[in-house]
């Protein structure tokens, strides 16, 4: 049989690799970072041992994709997430019962004011 998969190079991983990278920033989750990172691992190898196979780089790229969304489930998932703080990012709304001392004096509308700790 040959074809396509006769002349798998290492840059072929590379472009999958890339390809599996903006997939992840397009859909919602993370799931598609770890299939281009075993894309990537095995355009790395493939860069040094060229004489591979399509069969080895086809079993390897199964073993690496799947070796890495074990390891995500296993040991990424325990990292820290949501917080419960309900005014991240929103600065604005964070300022909301805190108290402040005039520090300059209001002119045309402007000032400056020094911020205690939250109430």
């Amino acid at each position: 049989m040959s074809g396509f998969f006769d002349q798998l190079q290492f840059w072929h991983w590379l472009i999958l690799a890339l390809l599996f990278a903006g997939i992840e920033m397009l859909s919602p989750g993370f799931f598609f970072i770890w299939l281009g990172g075993a894309a990537l691992l095995l355009g790395l190898i493939t860069l040094v041992i060229s004489s591979m196979g399509w069969e080895v780089q086809m079993i390897l790229f199964a073993v690496f994709a799947a070796a890495s969304v074990m390891a995500w489930y296993k040991f990424g998932r325990k990292l820290p997430g949501a917080t419960d703080d309900s005014t991240l990012n929103r600065r604005g709304e964070s300022l909301i019962g805190r108290t402040g001392v005039l520090v300059e004096a209001m002119t045309n509308g402007r000032g400056r004011v020094k911020l205690a700790v939250p109430c």
